[in-house]
């Protein structure tokens, strides 16, 4: 455990206490608890720390860790994320002083998962009271009977209630959004962790990632951003910035909104047949870049690029915007990259126009930017009713894309790159339209399973779905496989009626002999009905397949890997 303390701004009682905690635990079981610990921070609410906090304990107890998540947040909404309201009021009695032992203040979870102090809202000095409690009174036990210890921090930089904990805790995270104020907050957190802890190693977690930044705003670094917009006196020193470590890149996910509330079938639909045009979209671009002479390591970055920017009116405009946006991501500060001439060679501007110019021209991507703009307005917009309906705008929508994909067909002949993308946009065009029918959206809604609330109104039981995802629940798994039995024949015909009726035979999967290739659209399908049964749990564990799961998980991993010092 550290013992270096800066005395200055600290008050002196509290100061006194952690260094006689410091001081007694050295050696002993608080060491040994302090091994184990992980502290979640962040320098202002609204980042996603908690999300974070509780998705890490998720992640780490289905993997067979006994897993303790610490919640010392006065403002956590843990109890709403996991749907614990109404279990949790059973311990908000409880006080510090009264507590005799660990179980009066442990709440089980799930399986390897327990909440500890979940009900004790602190008020003045208790915070340093419960972290006496824990690494004085309850430090032996909680090290034999836990292999992980989460801290969810309050957010900010208060000493007792947050900097206090943390010379106690081997691992620090910090939670952070690709966004001004928010890498504003969190240096100016490192800026008073490091005043307190000299050589103190912090990790970056950086939620709702996007590679867009505004000019001058390199989303990547957070010491750079804070550096730049506040006095030299205020500014991180190089050693200090050079302790931080970009721990995840975690992207926007509406699995992880709890605004999404309940499943929509019909929704559900229409967000895959959007990510089903935006894939494609970004290999049509990938295509036409690679046909350039440009450096293969900028490909990906461009295409990134145009995909976000689809609007282009004049190409040297256009250069100019992507000549900022790669200047800053290479740290250059902001007004030094006018005409795009720190960032391309005289040939790699040229290329890049040719390119600019094509791209503005491709018939293919016109029509995609236009029916994603449609679809994303579509969700996007607050008033439309959560069904399709059919109406004018639906048979517009469907006009669209049955053009699109009668070209996609046509243009795989040449182009084999558009087979997967455009059979795969051709499985979500035919379930969005499978789901015009009100039986089959019942069959699919079936999957969320419901429970009374206090008020005897009929709510989706999240907390159940939470423990089938973690725990592998065999009714409610039963439950999926019949569904899938069911549906599985009616979506091979809608998707053989829709080639049929466009002649898309180019874009239908198909095996070696020539026969429909069940299992590409049965895993097509799985997922989908995964998706939308527990889409916006605000859960990452048990969704293999998106890039914000694959994301996590490499983070949680590099975070396990380095708290057993590998």
């Amino acid at each position: 455990m550290e013992q270096t303390l800066e005395l200055e701004a600290v008050p002196e009682e509290s100061r006194r206490r952690v260094e006689d905690l410091l001081r007694e635990g050295r050696g002993g079981e608080p060491e040994r608890l302090a091994a184990r610990s992980i502290a979640i921070a962040s320098g202002k609410g609204g980042v996603g720390k908690t999300i974070t906090a509780v998705n890490l304990a998720l992640y780490y107890c289905q993997r067979g860790l006994r897993v303790a998540l610490v919640d010392l947040d006065p403002l956590s909404d843990v109890a709403s994320l996991l749907d614990l309201a109404e279990s949790e009021s059973a311990l908000s009695a409880g006080r510090l002083e009264q507590a005799g032992l660990l179980s009066d203040f442990t709440l089980p979870l799930f399986r390897n998962l327990d909440l500890l102090f979940p009900a004790p809202k602190l008020g003045k000095g208790e915070s340093l009271q419960l972290l006496e409690m824990i690494f004085r009174r309850f430090a032996g036990e909680l090290s034999r009977d836990y292999d992980l210890v989460i801290f969810d921090l309050p957010a900010g930089s208060a000493y007792e209630e947050n900097l206090a904990f943390l010379p106690f805790i081997r691992l620090v995270v910090l939670v952070t959004n690709p966004e001004p104020t928010a890498h504003a907050a969190a240096g100016a957190y490192l800026r008073r962790l490091f005043a307190l802890y000299p050589g103190r190693d912090v990790q970056l977690w950086h939620n709702r990632f996007v590679p867009e930044a505004p000019p001058g705003f390199n989303p990547t670094d957070v010491a750079g951003n804070y550096n730049r917009n506040v006095p030299e006196e205020l500014r991180l020193a190089p050693g200090e910035a050079a302790r931080l470590a970009d721990l995840a890149f975690v992207p926007e996910d509406p699995a992880l909104n709890l605004l999404r509330g309940e499943p929509s079938a019909r929704r559900n639909a229409q967000r895959f047949l959007l990510d089903a045009l935006q894939y494609l979209l970004e290999q049509r671009l990938t295509h036409l870049a690679g046909e350039s002479n440009l450096p293969r390591a900028l490909i990906p970055v461009l295409v990134g690029y145009l995909c976000r920017h689809w609007r282009i009116e004049d190409p040297q405009d256009y250069l100019e915007g992507l000549g900022e946006y790669l200047s800053t991501l290479a740290g250059q500060p902001a007004g030094e990259s006018r005409a795009g001439a720190p960032a391309f060679s005289p040939g790699q501007r040229q290329a890049c126009l040719r390119l600019v110019g094509r791209v503005r021209r491709d018939p293919l991507r016109l029509a995609l930017v236009k029916i994603i703009r449609h679809l994303e307005d579509t969700l996007q917009h607050r008033g439309l009713p959560p069904a399709l309906t059919g109406g004018p705008a639906d048979r517009a929508l469907d006009h669209e894309l049955g053009r699109l994909l009668v070209a996609l067909n046509r243009l795989a002949a040449r182009d084999r790159s558009l087979v997967n993308p455009g059979g795969v946009l051709l499985f979500y065009f035919a379930l969005y339209k499978l789901f015009r029918s009100d039986t089959v959206v019942r069959l699919v809604n079936s999957l969320v399973p419901r429970r009374s609330n206090s008020r005897g109104q009929r709510v989706r039981d999240r907390r159940r779905q939470i423990r089938s995802l973690i725990e592998k629940d065999p009714a409610d798994r039963a439950r999926y496989l019949k569904l899938v039995r069911l549906l599985a024949p009616v979506v091979f015909r809608q998707v053989t009626m829709v080639v049929r009726a466009l002649r898309l035979e180019r874009l239908q999967f198909r095996d070696s002999t020539g026969g429909l290739l069940r299992n590409a659209y049965l895993k097509l399908l799985t997922s989908f009905l995964h998706d939308t049964a527990y889409g916006g749990l605000s859960v990452v564990v048990g969704f293999p397949y998106r890039n914000s799961a694959a994301a996590f998980r490499q983070g949680a991993e590099k975070l396990r890997a380095s708290l057993a010092g590998v």
